[in-house]
């Protein structure tokens, strides 16, 4: 059973609460909880700095182990953290990570500073899916384009 954090250091050094944490504490071994993560695209984001909008997003920081899974030969996949891999992919699971956090204030510009560290993928999260190219999001009642 991965042992997801209940809260998460944003970039203005408050602590917030993640709903994997409640979830897992909810539910217990019957969640399973699944990071998905990126390399790029576009996404909507800022209803805390003005107003939701579409913000270009650059490739992770080269610290974040987003910018690692986006490395590999096919563009979108799923990682099952649950089971075995070769002793070097173990060793980078097992090891601390940081995953990049959009979340509604997000700034590109400060992409470094939006982060969350765990002390490993393979106790924080029971698989990783990862995503080449995202696509923003719609607001229900916005009109379509």
């Amino acid at each position: 059973m991965v042992s997801f954090p209940d809260e998460y250091p944003g970039p203005d050094v408050t602590r917030r609460r993640t709903a994997g944490g409640i979830l897992r504490r909810v539910h217990g071994r019957r969640y399973r909880s699944i990071a998905t993560v990126f390399d790029h695209g576009d996404v909507l984001t800022g209803w805390e700095t003005g107003g939701p909008k579409v913000c270009a997003m650059p490739s992770p920081h080269e610290s974040f182990i987003d910018r690692d899974l986006g490395t590999a030969r096919i563009p979108d996949y799923l990682v099952d953290l649950r089971h075995g891999a070769p002793p070097p992919v173990r060793h980078r699971l097992d090891g601390p990570a940081k995953l990049r956090t959009v979340s509604a204030a997000y700034v590109p510009e400060k992409d470094a500073e939006y982060h969350h560290t765990v002390g490993s993928l393979s106790s924080a999260f029971d698989a990783i899916l990862h995503i080449d190219q995202v696509t923003p999001t719609r607001l229900l009642n916005a009109p379509h384009p």
